[in-house]
């Protein structure tokens, strides 16, 4: 992969390290703890992760081989720390949909994404990535992130110009009433993160409905049924929005005033807490201790191991989960 293409080449170098010499991050410590942030992963055609939230920490992966996109050694290396690539190799262990995971070792700065699913960078197009809507002066592997961070990965594609310009983001209401109009907000945030309104933006909702945001970023939805309103903008070459849904019911007092979360574990034993709107957790592998008390109507499923939750009953907890509440479940 050639990183000097001069469109996109002090993008590629901000998101990777290539610019500067970056001194080499302190080691993690052990008992540094894993953290839950938020990542989104867009191709430009599709979202691959629309928008959830992973459990990360200090993880590993073998390096790709692959000519001429990554080039690496096969060797495994080990990412300490809760970091914006930890966070991608984590989800990517138990999203399917960003499989196959390529990385590279084959520069001096650091570790490089050079692959998600059927995404693969080449000469004219690359996988970057954003924090909390800045684009980092150092790369993926080094960047550490913090509890809630939002975590966006997008494919930059030159020839076709999607996901080169800025990204869009969306902000919407929790709740609303069926038929009411519901006033969206579309921004873009450059580079620095700087953010501005986002007018002609194209909001998508409902079956393929659509309303173009005006001068001020300013669109209105709406659903004319009880349930759950999924909102998303696009824009020409700007990276989509995530998806915002939006609950609606006939009266406001039958939909949580707080967003929810859909939060996903690892493949090791986690400790995984729920926030105070409805959720939906996600553990995987390993002996997992789930706490969903004090939120919204909560959906939990554990996988594999011994898992124990903590759950109200209004919360739906699946039958894998061994342990609920202090006592052991009868597997069906």
């Amino acid at each position: 992969m050639n990183i000097s293409v001069p469109s996109s080449a002090r993008r590629l170098a901000l998101c990777t390290g290539a610019v500067v010499a970056v001194a080499a991050p302190m080691a993690a410590s052990a008992a540094e703890p894993p953290l839950v942030a938020d990542l989104r992963v867009e191709t430009g055609s599709r979202a691959l992760v629309a928008g959830s939230s992973f459990q990360t920490g200090t993880t590993s992966i073998a390096t790709d081989r692959s000519q001429p996109a990554c080039g690496g050694t096969g060797a495994k290396k080990r990412v300490p720390g809760a970091t914006a690539l930890g966070t991608l190799i984590d989800a990517a262990d138990v999203t399917p949909a960003l499989r196959p995971l390529r990385i590279s070792d084959k520069f001096s700065f650091g570790l490089l994404v050079c692959g998600i699913g059927r995404a693969v960078a080449d000469d004219d197009s690359f996988w970057l990535f954003k924090v909390n809507h800045v684009s980092p002066e150092v790369g993926a592997d080094q960047f550490k992130v913090k509890p809630n961070d939002q975590v966006l990965w997008y494919f930059s594609d030159t020839p076709s110009g999607r996901n080169t310009g800025d990204e869009l983001g969306l902000s919407a209401p929790v709740r609303a009433r069926t038929g009411a109009g519901v006033k969206v907000r579309v921004f873009s945030y450059d580079f620095k993160g700087v953010r501005k309104p986002a007018p002609g933006a194209k909001v998508i909702f409902g079956a393929g409905k659509t309303a173009i945001a005006d001068a001020g970023g300013v669109a209105t939805v709406r659903r004319n049924s009880a349930g759950e309103l999924k909102v998303r903008a696009v824009r020409g070459k700007d990276v989509p929005s995530p998806v915002v849904r939006v609950c609606v019911a006939r009266e406001l007092g039958e939909c949580s005033p707080v967003r929810g979360k859909r939060i996903f574990g690892t493949l090791s034993p986690d400790s995984l807490r729920g926030t105070r709107g409805p959720d939906v957790l996600r553990a995987s592998r390993g002996n997992d201790v789930i706490d969903v008390r004090g939120g919204g109507r909560d959906v939990v499923r554990c996988g594999l191991g011994s898992d124990r939750v903590r759950a109200t009953a209004e919360d739906r907890v699946a039958r894998d989960c061994e342990v609920l509440n202090g006592r052991a479940r009868t597997p069906r």
